[in-house]
């Protein structure tokens, strides 16, 4: 990396974090620019993470650990952080079952959690929403519906961008 490209990386890499930081970002554009300062930097893991917050984590976090799916190690801070915040808690809702608390790892991409919660913001109030989801190849007892407070896409973005802005801190300085 010639030293004019890292310099370039690195103000770019600190501007987007002050927008971040200030709160002025939307979660699409401010993935889709940090994707390609990741990509300037030749930095495939967070390369690799920003392409699937783009797209959406589909079916692939269901049969592979998340670091596996990153390409990075057990442990690592951006798979801990992704887990975190892309992980909710609910209550099942499933028709005939008992209201169990579990856990949802939300796999769709950025645009549709947007567009979830434009559309929420839009809609009558209530303290709560209810997801349907596919069922679980292979796990019967996963909720096929779960109740969520009302605020879930908002935490999911809002830990999105919190996360960037930390990860951000891993470009070349």
């Amino acid at each position: 990396m010639t030293p004019d490209l890292k310099q370039s990386i690195a103000a770019r890499g600190r501007s987007l974090q002050k927008r971040l930081h200030e709160r002025v970002a939307e979660p699409i554009a401010a993935a889709m620019e940090a994707k390609r300062l990741f990509e300037d930097a030749a930095d495939e893991s967070h390369t690799r993470w920003l392409t699937l917050e783009l797209t959406g984590y589909g079916d692939v976090v269901a049969a592979t650990p998340l670091h596996q799916v990153l390409r990075v190690a057990p442990g690592d801070r951006l798979a801990v952080h992704v887990t975190a915040y892309r992980t909710q808690r609910g209550c099942d809702a499933s028709s005939g079952r008992p209201q169990g608390e579990f856990r949802h790892f939300f796999v769709e991409s950025l645009s549709e959690l947007v567009a979830a919660r434009d559309r929420l913001a839009k809609s009558a109030s209530g303290v709560s929403v209810l997801l349907t989801f596919r069922p679980q190849l292979g796990d019967t007892s996963y909720p096929t519906t779960g109740e969520f407070s009302r605020d879930v896409f908002d935490r999911i973005l809002a830990g999105f961008l919190a996360a960037l802005h930390l990860q951000l801190g891993n470009l070349p300085q």
